[in-house]
């Protein structure tokens, strides 16, 4: 009877240190007053240090610029620009690509890109070396149309 006890009492210590631990996760992503839902990184591979990124979050809210920068560039998305995004970024054509290699393995140099997608709390990545899926491709540019 001790025993399943203790046993009991170590898995709830578990369960709460691994939420514990998500919610530091979650911190880092969830920035200002929305939640983050795509996040997309873009990185030259020959200066892997230095990486360009484009977060939207729920709020129709967008934050882009370079990691280490003390400030970021911020917008507010129209409706058509956020719904054209959220569609293809949660269409079965981009969140098939969960899990698959993207790169186009022909280019020896250019960009890391990935696009990560957080959904019900799980995050989808996707990407590569200079990725040639044109789905992605297409949901790159309407990222990159986003900023000013």
């Amino acid at each position: 009877m001790r025993k399943i006890v203790l046993l009991i009492i170590l898995l709830v210590l578990i369960i709460i240190n691994v939420a514990c631990d998500k919610k530091k996760n979650n911190k880092s992503v969830k920035e200002g007053k929305g939640d983050l839902i795509i996040e997309y990184t873009s990185s030259p591979q020959e200066l892997a240090n230095t990486t360009y990124y484009i977060r939207i979050y729920d709020n129709k809210k967008v934050r882009y610029g370079m990691e280490g920068e003390k400030k970021d560039k911020r917008k507010t998305l129209n409706d058509k620009e956020y719904q054209d995004i959220i569609n293809l970024a949660f269409s079965k054509k981009v969140l098939s690509l969960e899990g698959k290699d993207i790169s186009n393995s022909m280019v020896l140099d250019g960009y890391y890109e990935y696009i990560t997608i957080y959904d019900n709390q799980k995050e989808i990545r996707i990407g590569g070396s200079n990725p040639s899926n044109k789905y992605f491709n297409k949901l790159v540019g309407l990222l990159n149309n986003v900023k000013d």
